[in-house]
């Protein structure tokens, strides 16, 4: 282990810690309150006496330039700048806040300002929040010691190899929870890679027939070269049968087998080379399976890079993945006794990665008992226990923040012990009979479920964050883990949504700022663009955008009903999910005009500014229209648009309040009256409507509540239009 103490005149900690980094720490030594440097433009941290704060890298390149030469710090950060900014890193501007944690122990945190940006229009520079903070404590205090043997530098060496085995052996003794088998059914049909000599060989396997071991690879698919065997195609299915040479596959699946092997696999599953590329049918029969392939798999090997050629093993950089030792900072001792940790560093390393930024992995990470994850270093992922090359024996409470403790959410839902209703095709006819005879409590039942539909919500948002490189494949992508909270809940599965008590509440998921998780402007794939459609405009799989998505969500009175469903397959989860839908549902529609009303100074629309909405009469009484531009005119409106408006400035629309009291929004207090935003299509002249964003109302200028039907209250002029039948597409 690499020890270097604080004092930023030894030459001993320059190989890890930059000039800046090094001058940070060492303020811990001298009295705090005071500002070091120059200061933020846009934000401000909050004044206390008994921390220091100040400047990091001001200077343009000086943050960059600390990367390349291996600083430990910055290396961490440089993984929090979003992938779609990362060429303004050059010239961005760090800032820090050291806070004391406890008896000699200190957090460090850190915030990015990024330059502004020059596109159509001049942005402001942008404030990063940085995830986690960098603990500095007593080696002693972690409640699990860093790894006291020197790391190798090549993640192939027989060390590495035996490190993983060692995680195998007691994970596969010792895990309950990690043995338990997740799979749906075992009788499907699948191929897998015969690995075991150097001739390797495609086989074909019938229903419940496979090995009893296979392991699976998590991969980011790139173009390979013209020698490599990269895809299984009809063409070629004779021959990978026949076999073929290992030295004619991409590094990343030459990698996979050396990694099988060394843990005693023989046979191998990789999308690319067991499913049939250019089969459409094959292709559908295989993903409809995904979820128990990767479910049933002993192990998971995922490569976090994009370097299909070169592969996932091999050299590494030391210096930044090495836990860095130092002296205490407040003493004067020459003994190294305190330790620089990330408590991010698990994510951090890991979602920051190209593998984690595919759609794909997601439900291959949920569903598969155990990971082992390649990058830097070796991290060891099961469902009872993380680890990694430089905590071996477990990741440290210490070093353990709210998004490493909640990495895999997917035990408590998942596992086939918690299914909330029997089902007759448990493991033995003894189980389904018990099951029959003992069936959950109620309270149970609505218990795990809302814990269900919480977990996919929340599962649905990170994979909205994710790139797919097809977008058809939207909903297929994260298919398995719908098939398991279709096994779990035994509800219908509505593309995206389920079919439960709380679906009108599950059809206010919105999208902030309109944007993709890449930066680029959110796209509708829904019924305006039949050609290009893909779901129903009220399910989320319809956009390419970040979303929120919390639900199910505490909130006050229904204000529309649910009449029908229609869907046009029910055969499967798959089938219904791919297929248009409708939602008919009765609820006062509200015809308004929506405007932007903000501007740039060259006098453009600013859409990131405020809306008006004003009433338009549309089939409105007198009486009712006159209370609500009356209420209108005294609410402040939030809207959250699926899509930008500009180039246009207004647009005729209807609201349809779908509850009071909404609390979606995180951060916020509850809104009102929260809502669709809905248009009618060019194409369609009945009463068909699409969804186009989410509305909610926070300020009300009376107390006056629904069912009260007086004042001139936003929910009492609603109360007063007529109940229509409208139908979602």
């Amino acid at each position: 282990m690499r020890v270097g103490p604080y004092d930023p005149s030894t030459s001993a900690s320059r190989a890890l810690l930059c000039a800046s980094c090094q001058g940070v720490v060492a303020r811990i030594g001298t009295p705090p309150g005071s500002w070091d440097g120059p200061e933020p433009e846009q934000f401000a941290y909050p004044a206390r006496v008994d921390t220091w704060r100040g400047a990091h890298h001001t200077i343009d390149s000086g943050f960059i330039s600390s990367v390349e030469k291996g600083c430990y710090i910055c290396n961490a950060l440089l993984e929090m700048f979003p992938k779609q900014e990362r060429s303004r890193a050059q010239s961005s501007r760090t800032f820090y806040e050291i806070c004391p944690n406890g008896h000699r122990r200190w957090a460090l945190r850190f915030t990015i300002e990024l330059p502004a940006g020059f596109s159509r229009y001049e942005t402001p520079p942008q404030v990063i929040e940085c995830e986690g903070a960098f603990k500095i404590l007593p080696e002693s205090a972690l409640s699990r010691t860093p790894v006291k043997l020197k790391l190798e530098d090549d993640t192939s060496s027989e060390p590495c190899k035996s490190q993983i085995r060692t995680w195998l052996s007691r994970c596969t003794h010792g895990h309950s929870l990690c043995n338990e088998d997740w799979r749906t059914t075992t009788q499907y049909s699948m191929r897998l890679l015969n690995v075991s000599d150097t001739n390797i060989r495609l086989e074909e396997f019938g229903p419940g027939t496979g090995p009893n071991k296979y392991v699976t690879l998590s991969h980011c698919w790139n173009n390979s070269s013209e020698r490599s065997l990269s895809q299984l195609k009809t063409s070629n299915l004779t021959d990978l049968r026949r076999g073929f040479a290992e030295s004619s596959l991409p590094g990343n699946f030459r990698h996979a087998i050396a990694v099988a092997r060394s843990i005693g696999i023989n046979y191998l599953w990789i999308d690319a080379l067991c499913i049939i590329q250019d089969s459409e049918d094959d292709w559908r029969e295989q993903s409809n399976i995904m979820d128990d392939i990767y479910a049933g798999t002993h192990c998971n090997i995922a490569a976090l890079n994009q370097v299909g050629e070169a592969g996932f093993l091999g050299k590494r950089r030391l210096e930044i993945i090495e836990p860095f030792l130092m002296r205490d900072p407040e003493r004067a001792s020459r003994s190294t006794t305190h330790i620089i940790g990330y408590d991010d560093f698990w994510c951090n390393s890991l979602l920051s990665s190209s593998l984690h930024n595919r759609a794909w992995v997601l439900q291959e990470r949920l569903l598969s008992p155990r990971t082992i994850h390649f990058g830097e270093q070796i991290f060891w992922d099961c469902r009872e226990h993380k680890a990694c090359e430089t905590y071996p024996t477990g990741i440290p409470d210490e070093l353990s923040n709210h998004r490493t403790k909640a990495w895999r959410q997917s035990e408590q839902v998942l596992s086939p012990k918690s299914k909330v209703h029997p089902e007759p095709s448990q493991k033995s006819w003894l189980g389904a009979l018990q099951a029959y005879l003992l069936p959950p409590r109620p309270v149970d039942r609505l218990i795990r479920q809302k814990k269900a539909y919480e977990y996919w919500s929340t599962a649905v948002e990170h994979y909205m964050r994710c790139e797919l490189s097809h977008a058809t494949d939207k909903l297929v992508a994260i298919q398995g883990l719908a098939n398991k909270v279709h096994d779990m809940t035994g509800e219908r599965y509505l593309a995206g949504l389920w079919d439960s008590p709380d679906l009108a509440h599950s059809l206010l998921w919105y999208t902030p700022g309109r944007q993709q998780a890449n930066g680029r402007p959110s796209a509708k794939h829904g019924p305006r663009c039949m050609r290009g459609y893909r779901a129903p405009s009220w399910s989320w799989a319809s956009l390419d955008a970040k979303i929120v998505w919390k639900w199910p969500s505490q909130c006050g009175q229904l204000l529309l009903r649910i009449e029908e469903i229609i869907t046009q397959s029910h055969s499967d989860v798959a089938s219904e999910a791919s297929h248009p839908s409708e939602i008919r549902v009765s609820g006062r529609l509200i015809p308004v005009e929506l405007q932007i009303t903000s501007d740039y100074e060259d006098g453009s629309p600013d859409e990131d500014g405020s809306y008006a909405v004003e009433p338009r009469q549309a089939n409105s009484t007198t009486e009712s229209l006159e209370m609500i531009v009356d209420a209108l005119s005294a609410s402040d409106p939030t809207i959250l648009l699926d899509e930008a408006l500009v180039p246009r400035c207004t647009i005729n629309v209807d609201l349809l309040p779908v509850v009071t009291e909404w609390r979606g929004r995180p951060a916020h207090p509850a809104a009102e009256v929260a809502g669709l935003i809905l248009r009618r299509p060019s194409f369609n002249s009945r009463a068909v409507y699409e969804r186009i964003g989410v509305f909610c109302f926070d300020k009300i200028p009376t107390d006056d509540n629904l069912l009260s039907g007086g004042g001139n209250s936003l929910q009492a002029a609603f109360s007063q239009r007529a109940t229509e039948r409208v139908i979602l597409i």
